[in-house]
């Protein structure tokens, strides 16, 4: 059984640009002897998801657009990564669920797809308390109750 203690979120910073804010938050999970890393942006319009079982690398940058022309996210390998990985994939269904573009860099090894499913639960919480208030939280908290427990 898959053991996972987490470490509590920490808003790394807020800044206002150009009249519009965002903010970063960085976090740290345990999950199956191994660390996982996130780093989420929230740019207002959209998301900026990295996350990593390897340290700090960049191995791969999928986009996910919501389209009104098709029911699943349009996704595009902005940096091409590995064949048989998670990010793209993860980034159509996390654009699908919070309702925004989302950018995702997922550098998970590929044979391990419990803890793809944890690091995208984990991710899941996150996004529904970035949300904060209104409609937009109602949505994401349905979003996590509606995802299988781990």
């Amino acid at each position: 059984m898959a053991s996972s203690t987490t470490e509590p979120s920490a808003v790394v910073g807020e800044e206002q640009a150009c009249g519009f804010s965002q903010r970063v938050f960085s976090m740290e999970s345990e999950a199956m002897e191994a660390t996982l890393h996130f780093q989420i942006l929230d740019l207002g319009r959209q998301y900026y998801i990295w996350i990593s079982a390897s340290g700090p690398k960049m191995a791969n940058l999928y986009l996910a657009i919501q389209t009104p022309a098709d029911p699943k996210p349009s996704v595009a390998s902005l940096i091409p990564g590995p064949a048989g990985g998670a990010g793209e994939s993860l980034a159509q269904r996390l654009a699908l669920k919070a309702k925004k573009p989302v950018l995702v860099s997922c550098n998970l090894p590929s044979n391990t797809p419990m803890l793809q499913a944890i690091a995208e639960r984990r991710l899941l919480q996150e996004l529904a308390e970035m949300a904060g208030g209104g409609g937009q939280a109602a949505a994401s908290a349905a979003v996590v109750a509606g995802t299988p427990a781990l």
